[in-house]
């Protein structure tokens, strides 16, 4: 199961270009109003569709309270947004548009969403046999998947945002380093260790329903002090560097703008918090 929920924000730019209905009538939009749009799906596999309607969880609500878009109230259930991965993958149908002209309502939708689909999530699990407990990780690999992540670790292409990659030799080479170096990674010393544990992360990514719900199962564990999320935000921004430079808009910098988000940290704050670390490990040893 995936989900598939993107947002973006875009301005008319001269009245007239769009339009909106008001109890039958037509109207269009004034030059210079900002809309926000919110394209979401829930790709299920057949096995995963069979299972929702023979519980009959298509009836789920994932959206209601009569919420206001421009199209009208949006209110849905599981049935409203389910598509077939095959479907979706080979001929890009299934996903929904929702258009709002205030961003706090689809913020609200978006949160809505997230969740009942996490708890659609967890019935499924349930009902077929998979203990959370088993693919959930450990403070450790937490720390470490984060970074295997940043480094864009997976086993296939798909368009459901996990992109594919491997370990490249000096991101290995880094990794380890920082195993050896850091209390937190203990367990993954050795090259055999690093590959045991990259099997347990490609799992649990395939069982997340996005980016943003395996970043943040990650991010549950971490605790606070001293200065973790810091650290690990500092960590996979210096992964990301060895592909070198960062540029605008590209999918490095949206990957630490969502750890920024999901960690809920300042990133300048991060970096005097990483060097205070390296300070106190250079003055113990």
């Amino acid at each position: 199961m995936k989900l598939v929920l993107k947002g973006r924000t875009s301005t008319v730019v001269e009245e007239g270009s769009a339009f909106f209905y008001v109890n039958g009538d037509i109207r269009a939009w004034p030059e210079g109003r900002e809309l926000h749009y919110l394209d979401v799906a829930l790709i299920v596999t057949p096995d995963e569709k069979a299972i929702i309607t023979k519980h009959q969880w298509d009836k789920m609500p994932l959206c209601k309270g009569g919420l206001r878009g421009v199209s009208g109230t949006v209110n849905f259930d599981v049935e409203d947004l389910v598509v077939e991965d095959y479907d979706f993958l080979e001929f890009d149908i299934g996903i929904r548009k929702f258009v709002f002209d205030n961003i706090d309502n689809l913020a609200i939708v978006e949160s809505q969403i997230e969740k009942n689909v996490n708890d659609l999530k967890q019935k499924i699990w349930e009902a077929t046999g998979i203990r959370k407990e088993v693919i959930s990780p450990n403070l450790p690999e937490a720390t470490l998947f984060l970074l295997l992540f940043a480094a864009d670790v997976d086993t296939a292409t798909d368009k459901l945002g996990l992109e594919s990659g491997e370990l490249t030799e000096q991101e290995e080479s880094y990794i380890l380093g920082l195993c050896n170096q850091w209390g937190f990674y203990e367990g993954f010393s050795s090259q055999s260790e690093l590959e045991a544990a990259i099997s347990k992360y490609q799992r649990l990514k395939s069982l997340s329903l996005n980016q943003d719900d395996f970043i943040g199962q990650c991010v549950e564990l971490l605790p606070p002090e001293p200065g973790m999320k810091d650290i690990i935000y500092y960590l996979c921004l210096d992964i990301l560097f060895l592909k070198g430079q960062i540029t605008p808009d590209s999918v490095e910098e949206d990957l630490m703008v969502k750890l920024e988000r999901i960690l809920k940290i300042n990133p300048d704050v991060a970096d005097f918090i990483f060097g205070l670390e390296i300070f106190k490990a250079a003055v113990a040893d």
